[in-house]
């Protein structure tokens, strides 16, 4: 758990925020998003936390991680395929594009995806949880 506190403590510091958290107090909860099989090529969960902000106020973060498939024929699959290659250019290439794109028209009140706090190359995406904004997963 300690490993997994630090972890975090990096990505949410490269997260901007308006009061910056230097430390993560505590890790609540870990739990799936998606029921089993319904992300084939990989696995999905929410951590919730509570970080400490450079203020000295707390505040509760909760962010979606997304891991590849822990079987070894899933995670060839996912290699082969370029599946998390793809969806890190996505989030780290792409879509910062269309976004000064539609700054240009100056739309910039509300993004149409999730922010994309970090990576690890192939294996490996951590996302804001858009729950908090009041978003829900469709059913299957």
């Amino acid at each position: 758990m300690a490993d997994r506190k630090s972890w975090l403590e990096m990505v949410l510091k490269r997260k901007t925020f308006n009061d910056s958290p230097i430390k993560v107090i505590a890790i609540e909860d870990a739990s799936g998003v998606v029921g089993k099989g319904e992300n084939y090529l990989s696995e999905i969960e929410r951590v919730k936390g509570t970080v400490l902000l450079g203020s000295g106020k707390t505040k509760k973060v909760s962010l979606i991680i997304k891991n590849q498939h822990v079987t070894e024929q899933m995670k060839k699959m996912s290699l082969e395929l370029g599946v998390f290659v793809r969806e890190i250019i996505m989030y780290r290439d792409i879509l910062p594009k269309m976004e000064d794109l539609l700054a240009e028209i100056k739309d910039t009140e509300d993004i149409m995806w999730g922010r994309c706090y970090d990576y690890r190359l192939y294996d490996q995406l951590v996302f804001e949880d858009l729950n908090v904004a009041g978003y829900r997963m469709a059913d299957r």
